[in-house]
């Protein structure tokens, strides 16, 4: 039974909290860390000294210059062996099962396989292969599980909603529940693009970035947003819903109940649905690229109008909310060269955004099995940035 927590001990926790939150950005310094968070050095080095005894936190090799005279401070730094997250992804794709470290590193994985309309069957494969990678490293030290799944899902309850383009037997399915009844682990569950997200928040090189927007084109299309540094997923996580943001008003009916939803022109599935109309022969968005770069005009015209969806969507976005990059993310980015020049060359013809408010715009960096990061980024996003540590402190 957990005690209950003393004002003395929960400051002491938030406090090695926040230290951990900026080790995790880059090794820093003690003295670095007593500046950005307004304690004395003293006190820092007294929540160093204890996190390096716990072995979350180590010493480096390194040495910064910034005391002056006398000896180089050494920089700190994150232990990524310290803890070790089951990255779990379930979408209309497939399912992908890691474990993953600190650092988001995939130590151990399973090979994608498909959902089926038996969710009780998917979920005790899932089971399955959690309990193998379990056994595999049973000396490993499991913080949690988190698992990314299609939105839209309610995350206060658990609960699956009614994700477009999947199995209706999925539909109200308290997944938390759920698994919770098949593995003794604690589950965060969060909207695929908003783990996507935090994974290139997490892992990512374009974490220089306070403000940005990753766009999520798969099958369906979703988003997750970046403000001021942190994930912003709405209240009980029914944000990322960018795909049923409508671009017309009199446009194609959506599953949602709305129209001209952007899902029903720029996903994949519905890019496909309007290039097989003309041309039969192409089952892939992989075999259109390919297609455009060897010259097809007509891939090439698709590929245009997949750019212009797109551009439109996210120079709404910009001028909402004053982005400073928006990261392309998902099976989209199959060699996504050509697509990215020529998203920007539309977004750069948006007045605002030329001239006032210049938008980087890339494919995601975390490419080495990114559905496997984004389920570890929840955990590691809320051990670094949320509750989680100290809920996990007190429990000790």
């Amino acid at each position: 039974m957990k005690r209950e927590m003393t004002h003395r001990q929960a400051m002491k926790f938030e406090n090695q909290r926040r230290l951990l939150s900026l080790l995790y950005q880059q090794p820093t310094s003690r003295i670095s860390l007593a500046r950005k968070t307004g304690l004395t050095q003293a006190s820092v080095s007294i929540i160093a000294d204890d996190l390096i005894h716990d072995g979350i936190v180590a010493e480096t090799n390194q040495t910064v210059d910034e005391a002056g005279k006398g000896r180089k401070p050494t920089l700190l730094d994150i232990n990524r062996n310290w803890g070790y997250i089951i990255g779990i992804s379930i979408d209309r794709d497939g399912i992908d099962i890691g474990l993953v470290n600190l650092r988001g590193e995939i130590i151990d994985r399973f090979g994608r396989f498909s959902p089926l309309p038996d969710y009780s069957a998917s979920l005790d494969a899932v089971a399955r292969k959690v309990k193998t990678l379990l056994a595999r490293h049973r000396e490993k030290r499991i913080i949690g599980a988190g698992v990314a799944v299609p939105g839209p899902f309610d995350e206060q309850c658990g609960r699956m909603l009614n994700p477009p383009g999947f199995y209706k037997e999925w539909h109200s399915l308290n997944l938390r529940q759920e698994l919770q009844n098949r593995l003794d682990l604690p589950f965060i569950i969060e909207h695929n693009s908003i783990a996507m997200a935090k994974a290139e928040k997490c892992f990512g090189e374009k974490n220089k970035y306070a403000n940005f927007i990753l766009i999520n084109v798969n099958a369906g299309l979703g988003a997750g947003l970046v403000l001021n540094h942190a994930v912003y997923s709405g209240p009980n996580g029914y944000g990322g819903e960018f795909g049923h943001t409508s671009i017309d008003i009199n446009g194609r009916l959506c599953s949602c109940g709305n129209r001209g939803c952007i899902e029903q022109y720029a996903s994949l599935s519905a890019l496909l649905y309007s290039v097989q109309r003309v041309r039969p022969d192409i089952a892939a968005w992989e075999q259109l690229v390919d297609l455009a770069y060897e010259g097809d005009e007509l891939c090439n015209r698709f590929l245009e109008e997949e750019a212009q969806y797109l551009a439109h969507a996210i120079v709404n976005q910009s001028n909402l909310l004053g982005l400073e990059a928006a990261i392309i993310a998902g099976r989209i980015t199959y060699r996504p060269h050509r697509l990215i020049s020529l998203i920007r060359e539309k977004i750069n013809s948006s007045h605002l955004t030329q001239l006032y408010r210049p938008l980087y715009v890339g494919a995601a960096s975390v490419k080495d099995n990114p559905y496997i990061s984004s389920g570890a980024a929840i955990v590691i996003d809320r051990f670094f940035n949320g509750e989680l540590y100290v809920s996990l402190c007190h429990g000790r």
